[in-house]
């Protein structure tokens, strides 16, 4: 013989099926929200390091632009410019701070993995694609990546 089911069990039920709802959404927002920042934080690395490669250069300052680079692009600049990254000689940084540089704008974002591409603009009339690879969770200016980034994938 089966008892009848009391309303207060039934209201247990569905307050269990409400709250297992409310978990699942809760859920999905955060991960949808830890992915959110993942995105921005990888695009804003990227932003901020051509910003500082582009003073670098500006600056003739070899030390930043070699911090710029990948491992394998910063050995290649070593060995071609004949520079040691710890001899202040070879830093003859401007003294003119990093404000008085007009700052580049980063667009076309594409990040597939640990390599990435980004259209740079200096002025209306420069315009260039730079390559990156993520090392050691930095990204890094490594035009060998470009060999590294499918053609037609990624996001943004």
């Amino acid at each position: 013989m089966t008892r009848p089911k009391s309303p207060m069990s039934r209201k247990r039920r569905i307050f269990g099926i409400v709250a297992a709802g409310l978990f699942v959404v809760a859920m999905a927002g955060g991960i949808t929200l830890y992915i959110h920042a993942q995105v921005t934080s990888d695009d804003a690395q990227i932003q901020r390091v051509v910003n500082k490669f582009a003073v670098s250069i500006a600056r003739v300052d070899y030390a930043g632009i070699y911090s710029s680079l990948c491992q394998e692009e910063a050995e290649s600049f070593a060995d071609t410019a004949d520079f040691d990254p710890t001899d202040p000689a070879d830093n003859p940084v401007a003294a003119k701070p990093e404000s008085q540089f007009s700052t580049s704008t980063t667009s076309d974002i594409r990040i597939v993995g640990d390599v990435a591409s980004a259209k740079v603009t200096r002025s209306a009339k420069y315009s260039t694609t730079l390559y990156f690879r993520k090392e050691n969770g930095q990204w890094k200016v490594c035009a060998p990546a470009a060999d590294q980034l499918p053609v037609a994938s990624g996001r943004h």
